[in-house]
C-alpha cells in the first residue's frame, strides 16, 4: 500500500522540487511585472483621456495626482519583479534608482495632465511608497531584537 523511498529517491525528488519552485517563482515575478506594466499603461490612458476633465476642479486635480501615484506603484513593482527575475529572490528594491525611476515617470506622467497633479502626484507617492516598505517589512523581514543580550550582574 505505502511505498518507502530510498534516499536517493527522495534527494531526486527534493531537487525537482525545488527546481520546480525556483521556476515557478520566476514566472510569477515575470507575469507580475508584464501585468504591471500593463495596468501602469491603462491608467497612463485614463489620465490622457480625461485630462480635460482632471483639470476642471480641485478634487479631479487630486484624483488625477493619485493616478499618477498608483502608477508609481505599478512601475516600481514592475521594476522590482524584473530584477527578482534577473537577480534572484531575494533581491530588494533600493531608493536610487529603482524608487527614483518610478517616481520620475509617475511625475512626469501626470505633469502631461496638470502642473498641479504632479505634486500631487509626488505627494501620494510617498504615501504609497510608505505602505508598501511597511508591508514589505511585515512579509519579509524579521523583527529585530531591540532589548539587546541581558548581562548579568556578578557580585
Amino acid at each position: 500500500m505505502f511505498r518507502v523511498f530510498s534516499l536517493t529517491e527522495r534527494r531526486r525528488v527534493l531537487r525537482f522540487t525545488k527546481q520546480r519552485n525556483e521556476v515557478s517563482g520566476r514566472m510569477h515575478n515575470s507575469l507580475s511585472a508584464i501585468l504591471s506594466i500593463a495596468l501602469s499603461a491603462a491608467v497612463y490612458i485614463v489620465m490622457q483621456c480625461l485630462a480635460t476633465a482632471f483639470g476642471i476642479s480641485k478634487v479631479t486635480t487630486i484624483l488625477c495626482g493619485f493616478a499618477g501615484a498608483n502608477i508609481f506603484v505599478f512601475i516600481l513593482t514592475a521594476i522590482s519583479n524584473v530584477e527578482m527575475h534577473l537577480y534572484g529572490k531575494n533581491y530588494q528594491a533600493r531608493f536610487f534608482p529603482e524608487v527614483f525611476i518610478a517616481m520620475t515617470a509617475a511625475a512626469i506622467a501626470s505633469l502631461t495632465v496638470h502642473r498641479i497633479c504632479m505634486t500631487v502626484c509626488i505627494i501620494f507617492s510617498f504615501v504609497l511608497l510608505y505602505f508598501v516598505n511597511k508591508v514589505s517589512l511585515t512579509k519579509y523581514s524579521t523583527a529585530a531584537n531591540l532589548a539587546g543580550p541581558r548581562r548579568s550582574k556578578v557580585k
